[in-house]
């Protein structure tokens, strides 16, 4: 004989499959569909936040605390949908009445936006300093004044990074332009030796410093390679001798080399000054994330939550990084 199904189990197939009230005749069309909007955004959500969890955990790179409140807030919005799928229900009784509607999903997931490590400099700075004019509109002083020198630290660091990479861009345009000269170099003494050819008794002056009898073996070869080869065809011209109708063109192809050797040093300088100026701005932007969330903490620890939030901008919705979650605070637990 078939048991009779138990209140536990209506109530968990309601919870799964009814509970938003969608099959009560009670019901509009129009609260169905909202309820049914609601429901489908917390599931949206809660897959969001799943994978952020995912992501915070395997991704390097993340501190372990996102891990954390990256966990805390699938958690949270897990337990949001349970409550709103019961908040949203036709209670049956004699006389039906009407729960109060659940909070819309927007006014859950307008929480404050934290920043995080792959976050660029720009939204670092821009969610900064909106932070700090919304912290002083609210007479929040100690917020504005505490990050205000972090603030400018990583736009120091910032600029700094920009000019080495300006330097770094015309150290590289300086190597273009000097193997550029080089090449000019040795196609001059390419077309030089053909017409001195004319006049030598063996004819074979294009062969002695031209062994393929082309240029552009030296021309075409890679702007690192070139130095040394240059360098094999003057000792083949100098073998020529110093009084040699072609003996001028040595001290043309040296000069050549020396500027693309001195452009290659340039450059090698400008990429570690590079490096070292992304390192600090990186370093100063991390400096940056630990003093707004030592904000952020502090102002659910001295504020209520809603000015708390209002302190914390959520990022421009064309903001091209996801935000990251923030954690809850011990207090509010």
């Amino acid at each position: 004989m078939k048991e009779p199904r138990s209140a536990d189990a209506d109530s968990t197939q309601g919870f799964l499959f009814h509970d938003l009230g969608e099959d009560d005749p009670g019901n509009s069309l129009a609260d169905t569909l909202k309820l049914r909007t609601q429901r489908g955004q917390l599931i949206v959500q809660i897959i969001v936040a799943a994978v952020d969890v995912i992501e915070a955990f395997h991704v390097g790179g993340l501190m372990p605390t996102h891990f954390r409140i990256a966990k805390i807030r699938l958690i949270s919005l897990s337990s949001r949908l349970k409550w709103q799928s019961h908040a949203g229900f036709w209670i049956k009784s004699e006389v039906p009445t009407r729960v109060s509607p659940a909070p819309t999903i927007h006014s859950f997931i307008t929480m404050a936006r934290l920043l995080a490590a792959r976050d660029s400099t720009t939204i670092h700075l821009n969610l900064s300093r909106r932070h700090q004019r919304l912290a002083r509109r609210y007479r929040q002083t100690a917020m504005a004044d505490a990050i205000k020198p972090f603030i400018g630290a990583l736009k120091d660091k910032a600029d700094l990074a920009e000019e080495s990479d300006l330097d770094r861009q015309a150290a590289e345009d300086a190597i273009s332009a000097a193997d550029a000269d080089l090449d000019d170099a040795v196609r001059n003494l390419f077309d030089s030796a053909k017409i001195a050819e004319r006049n030598d008794l063996s004819g074979r002056l294009l062969d002695t410093l031209f062994p393929d009898g082309r240029f552009t073996t030296i021309t075409d070869a890679a702007d690192e390679d070139e130095p040394a080869l240059v360098e094999a065809l003057i000792t083949r011209l100098a073998s020529l001798g110093e009084n040699h109708t072609l003996a001028p063109h040595v001290a043309l192809l040296r000069t050549a080399i020396s500027e693309v050797n001195a452009a290659f040093k340039a450059y090698d300088k400008a990429v570690t000054d590079l490096q070292v100026a992304d390192a600090a701005e990186s370093l100063a932007a991390s400096n940056l994330r630990n003093q707004y969330e030592a904000n952020y903490l502090d102002a659910r620890k001295q504020l209520n939550r809603a000015l708390a939030e209002r302190l914390f901008p959520a990022s421009r919705a064309s903001s091209p990084s996801p935000a990251a979650p923030v954690p809850a605070p011990a207090a509010q637990k």
